[in-house]
């Protein structure tokens, strides 16, 4: 029952097998015929053909106005489904097609009942001779031809299961009339009988179940989806409030050399008031040779992200990193993000911290 609740639309059994038990029960009630082996052919149509319609007629309206007028509504109040199944709709209930999920699980117990119908119906004819008749006070053999070619419409390629009007006149019965059938004319029901279980019963059952189906898979799967979504953004949480960014200094300690690593021009250089300040100005492929003890700033554009090749050359160094931006040629905070991409790429680097002088220190320094 595990794998049926990881899959929405699986079958419910103990539902299904209940209608399955209900057709070969009632099929073979009615296919063993009377004391004299005859079958009413009115009773057949009854069962096979309008009690499936009429169910799928409720089974729409039960879709439509989210009744729990279905066979499946009924069963689930009772102690059939285990407890793992009963969890399972209890879940489908929060998400809203509970009452969808009972009405696919219906229409797996009709058609379940649709093959032990003809199961019984086929066993019988191969077993036993089933001789099929009718019996109308009010209705004639002319009056009964067109009802039954309506209904063996969907089939009208099939000539053997068509309801001819002669077969109609050799199959009719009466209580008080002893006259001798022709066995063969009354067996020759069979196809039309066959015909009508396979598409009142099963077919039509088919195309309704297959939209159902969907509605479910496609519900689950945005249900699905919200949680994966959830997740996601549950861990992106948590590893963002357990990752480590490093501290950012309030100033820089004296004395310093500045290192323009991404060649900012001489123009925007000389508006960093830390410039005026340095002992110093290197631009990138300048050797850093002769600084010590004096504190080795490194200036960098915080609009583009950290390469692996600045990495490398930090590695073997210390310092201070110092990312700053630009808005009409003159300093700019720095975006938040840009900054705590750097506080995560200088928290890596050993021997190294970060400057910022567009920033405050407030909330900057848990967790670092």
């Amino acid at each position: 029952m595990q794998s049926d609740v990881k899959q929405p639309s699986a079958i419910a059994w103990p539902i299904t097998l209940s209608g399955f038990i209900i057709g070969l029960f009632l099929s073979f009630s009615l296919l063993s015929g009377d004391e004299q082996g005859r079958v009413n052919l009115m009773f057949l149509l009854l069962v096979f053909v309008l009690i499936p319609l009429l169910s799928l007629l409720l089974s729409l309206f039960s879709l439509i106005m989210h009744a729990p007028t279905n066979l499946a509504a009924i069963l689930s109040r009772l102690p059939l489904m285990s407890n793992q199944r009963q969890r399972h709709l209890m879940h489908l209930r929060q998400l809203g097609v509970d009452q969808t999920w009972l009405l696919l699980q219906s229409q797996y117990a009709a058609m379940a009942y649709a093959l032990a119908s003809l199961t019984v119906l086929f066993l019988l004819l191969l077993i036993s001779d089933v001789n099929f008749v009718w019996r109308s006070t009010l209705l004639k053999p002319q009056q009964m031809q067109p009802l039954l070619e309506l209904i063996a419409l969907p089939w009208w390629f099939w000539d053997s299961a068509q309801p001819s009007l002669s077969l109609l006149i050799d199959s009719q019965d009466s209580r008080l009339d002893n006259q001798a059938f022709a066995q063969q004319a009354l067996g020759n029901w069979w196809p039309f009988i066959s015909a009508s279980l396979v598409f009142y019963a099963l077919v039509c059952r088919l195309l309704f179940l297959l939209p159902l189906r969907l509605m479910i898979s496609k519900r689950m799967a945005s249900d699905l989806e919200s949680q994966l979504t959830q997740k996601i953004q549950e861990h992106h949480k948590s590893h963002a409030q357990h990752e480590v960014r490093a501290r950012i200094l309030e100033s820089l300690p004296e004395p310093y050399v500045i290192y323009n690593w991404d060649a900012l021009s001489d123009a925007l250089m000389q508006t960093l008031p830390e410039v005026q300040d340095a002992q110093a100005l290197y631009q990138r492929g300048d050797p850093l040779t002769d600084v010590s003890p004096l504190h080795v700033v490194i200036v960098v554009k915080a609009w583009e992200p950290p390469l692996g090749e600045l990495e490398d050359t930090l590695e073997h160094l210390q310092g201070i990193i110092y990312p700053v931006d630009f808005d009409a040629q003159q300093p700019q905070t720095l975006d938040p993000t840009d900054l705590d991409e750097w506080r995560r790429f200088t928290a890596k680097l050993s021997g190294w911290q970060l400057y910022s002088r567009s920033a405050t220190s407030e909330g900057t320094t848990a967790n670092e």
